[in-house]
């Protein structure tokens, strides 16, 4: 009876062993593509958030020039339209800071240093 017992037992945990030999074999071949995937995710996140700041940034040039060009010259009353002009620099200005603070080259630091990139990632994830 306690031979049946040690040969059940010894099965159980050979399979269990296994099962756990199997898990990490499997864990160990998925690590690389899951990494390329993590940096392709947020190369495309940032490149896409640094594209977005580049328009911002490229359609407030083009209402201030055309507010100041085209449509400030056509008032008749300037002082009327000072606060107007100021309220759309004051408003580009903050604009601009917007997008100073959404444009970040993380997406060139995966291109170019990714091995630099996952270890600060890491480093973040420990924090």
């Amino acid at each position: 009876m306690t031979e049946k017992l040690d040969t059940l037992l010894q099965q159980t945990l050979q399979k269990f062993l296994d099962g756990i030999q199997t898990t990490a074999d499997f864990a160990t071949a998925q690590v690389p593509d899951v990494i390329n995937q993590l940096l392709t995710w947020y190369f495309i996140h940032y490149l896409l958030n640094s594209i977005f700041a580049v328009i911002l940034f490229s359609l407030q040039i083009y209402v201030s020039h055309y507010w100041v060009i085209k449509i400030e010259p056509k008032i008749n009353n300037t002082y009327k339209w000072m606060g107007t002009t100021l309220l759309v620099g004051v408003g580009g200005s903050f604009l601009l800071l917007g997008e100073i603070l959404l444009f970040n080259l993380q997406w060139l630091k995966i291109w170019l240093a990714p091995k630099l990139w996952l270890i600060e990632y890491s480093a973040a994830l420990i924090k």
